[in-house]
């Protein structure tokens, strides 16, 4: 007896594996989500808004541990600080304990500026989930969670 089961995996191909299918989601939402922030006057990439994202969830954070939270080597992130502080959106001071160490906080005029394009890329996102039906969007996240709590067990 022929196994006619029509809920085979798909194949991967050279061309287009899962990861790669997953990063090009990405990196095309990525986009999506800078050039709202430019349409609507923000002078800020991604990355950028990553670790202002990251900022906005606590009072301040070690160079360090900002580097290891928007996966960027310690040198990118000097010059991703410079940049940002330039701007006025963050401060560094060295750490009150161990004066080796720099602790990073966004000031006024970056909560500022969060507060206002923070919901540039919630936009992003949920124009591009509009390609789903509501229940189609909680199996995707469903899928999505299992294979992140998969990985990482």
């Amino acid at each position: 007896m022929v196994n006619r089961d029509t809920t085979t995996k798909p194949k991967s191909t050279e061309q287009e594996t899962f990861g790669l299918l997953l990063l090009s989601v990405r990196l095309n939402l990525i986009r999506r989500g800078e050039r709202l922030l430019v349409a609507k006057g923000f002078d800020i990439n991604f990355t950028q808004f990553r670790v202002l994202y990251a900022l906005s969830q606590c009072q301040s954070l070690s160079a360090t541990e900002l580097a290891r939270g928007v996966e960027h080597d310690g040198g990118a992130l000097t010059r991703l600080l410079d940049c940002l502080q330039g701007k006025g959106y963050v401060a560094r001071r060295p750490n009150a304990k161990d004066r080796r160490a720099i602790e990073v906080s966004m000031t006024e005029k970056g909560r500022a500026v969060w507060d206002s394009m923070r919901d540039c890329v919630t936009q992003a996102n949920t124009e591009v989930l509009e390609a789903l039906s509501d229940a189609e969007q909680t199996q995707l996240f469903g899928f999505l969670h299992r294979i992140r709590d998969y990985i990482d067990a």
